[in-house]
């Protein structure tokens, strides 16, 4: 009896929890979803303690200290090969490439306006800011493109990481020779030590792999600077939305609450992109720079 009440209970809670979700419409129901994407983002960067929002600075460090002392070795190597034409453009795509994803920790995890950003859009994610189902609709056009972008980089770039760093240890695998000429590390950094034998190599391998967490959060953050820029282009799309749809009202008390409204909200998304454009000029000009400058050599 015990056992048919307990099975009567769950059986009548989950007919609850069907028919809740069935009377939700499908606009209610993506427009509940539309904080996933913060969300997916902050569970990948919480890993190393670079969610903002988090106050996890002694793993933020770690991972930044340990990120500075490789980059440290990677020009340590640029260095060393010097005068080596080939070898040289190698060493400068992993440096500057590298060098980005440095940045990119820093600015991201002790930004203070990043913070207040990323709080101002999930205050936008309240139904109160939305006054009809058509603002909801013109929201989530912009917040899928955002998702997308993220759903079709990320494996992308988890894929490419992986077979980057992983295909110089198959290769030694393949070719099973021991002879120091076959130790190829999947980043070109300065060794202060031989790698005589196959047990250091491993163990200097290993060492290298947070590379790949690194690499694939330079997407992350990308992902990051999307998500901002088109909830900034919703917001005032839903403006340009309800401009249109003023109608002419001889009731002076309630025409200017209504452009109080449209004011305020105005004032608030050209806030969020000054405030954005404050965060990461920095980081886009050395991106350009940088990225101009791997086109420049890939083909040297």
């Amino acid at each position: 009896m015990n056992y048919c009440g307990y099975w009567s209970r769950n059986m009548s809670r989950k007919y609850n929890s069907i028919r809740s979700t069935s009377s939700k419409s499908r606009l209610e129901i993506d427009f509940d979803s539309k904080k996933n994407l913060l969300l997916w983002i902050k569970r990948f960067l919480i890993i190393g303690g670079i969610w903002p929002l988090d106050k996890t600075y002694i793993r933020a460090t770690i991972w930044t200290i340990y990120l500075t002392l490789h980059l440290i070795a990677v020009y340590a190597e640029l260095l060393a090969v010097f005068g080596d034409l080939e070898a040289m453009v190698l060493s400068v795509l992993e440096s500057v490439m590298q060098t980005m994803v440095l940045t990119k920790l820093i600015v991201f995890r002790h930004s203070k306006i990043l913070r207040k950003l990323i709080l101002h859009i999930k205050e936008d994610f309240n139904d109160e800011f939305y006054d009809n189902d058509e603002e909801k609709k013109i929201y989530l056009k912009y917040n899928h493109l955002a998702k997308l972008y993220f759903k079709l980089s990320m494996p992308y770039i988890v894929l490419g990481a992986s077979l980057y760093f992983f295909r110089p240890i198959i290769t030694n695998i393949i070719v099973s020779d021991d002879s120091n000429g076959s130790f190829i590390l999947p980043f070109r950094t300065k060794l202060f030590f031989n790698l005589s034998d196959s047990k250091i190599y491993y163990l200097t391998y290993a060492y290298q792999s947070p590379m790949i967490y690194l690499l694939i959060c330079h997407n992350a953050w990308i992902c990051v600077l999307i998500t901002i820029v088109l909830h900034i282009c919703g917001q005032l799309a839903i403006l340009r939305h309800r401009i249109q749809g003023i109608i002419i009202n001889t009731n002076k008390d309630e025409s200017q609450i209504i452009f109080q409204r449209i004011v305020k909200r105005h004032m608030r998304a050209i806030w969020m992109a000054k405030k954005m454009d404050d965060t990461f000029h920095f980081i886009l000009l050395f991106d350009l720079v940088g990225t101009t400058l791997l086109l420049g050599i890939k083909y040297v």
